[in-house]
């Protein structure tokens, strides 16, 4: 079976001439070569600098909304309790 001319592979080109490769040549030859992993490094370069400049994005301080959560990491209040009659039926 013969080898596919357009398909470029670095170890055979470096044992060919004699040259050592590194793991990392090698790899990021391997890499470029995966659409799903260009598609995914963009991705992640994307939020990566959405990330970084987050500040200049939004630059809003997050203690000026109200989010209606004030009380939500507050301890447990005593219960209200009223032994007291409220109503007028209870005193006759």
């Amino acid at each position: 079976m013969a080898a596919n001319p357009k398909v470029f592979d670095p170890v055979a080109e470096g044992e060919a001439a004699g040259k050592v490769r590194s793991e990392w040549l090698l790899a990021w030859y391997r890499f470029r070569r995966n659409k799903g992993a260009i598609v995914g490094g963009i991705i992640l370069a994307v939020i990566a600098t959405i990330a970084v400049f987050a500040d200049v994005i939004a630059p809003y301080d997050l203690s000026e909304y109200e989010t209606g959560m004030e009380g939500f990491l507050a301890p447990p209040a005593a219960p209200v309790t009223c032994w007291a009659p409220t109503t007028s039926a209870a005193t006759s």
